[in-house]
């Protein structure tokens, strides 16, 4: 995942080896990546970094991401998972 602001390159983060970022979704503070079984949450600081504030393993491979405010700091994730005998799960994380 790479931050690039006005063509500048300011921060990228890497999945671990061997792994592809698969589903991305983002808004102007916060990307959420699904990587195989892997939910990862980034926030962009002000000076343009990338930071990772969570990594949750998911009992199956992430089918899509949807990544939404609800309040001014709560973040409300969406996750369809695939090949789960549930439809989708929320998550609501305090930020």
């Amino acid at each position: 995942a790479r931050l690039v602001a006005n063509d500048e390159l300011k921060d990228q983060w890497n999945p671990p080896d061997g792994l592809n970022i698969n589903l991305c979704s983002a808004n102007k503070t916060q990307v959420l990546l699904g990587v195989k079984d892997t939910l990862v949450y980034l926030e962009i600081e002000a000076d343009g970094k990338l930071t990772e504030k969570m990594r949750k393993k998911m009992p199956y491979e992430i089918a899509c991401v949807d990544l939404a405010r609800i309040k001014d700091k709560d973040v409300c994730l969406t996750l369809p998972l695939d090949k789960s005998p549930i439809s989708s799960l929320v998550l609501l994380l305090k930020t």
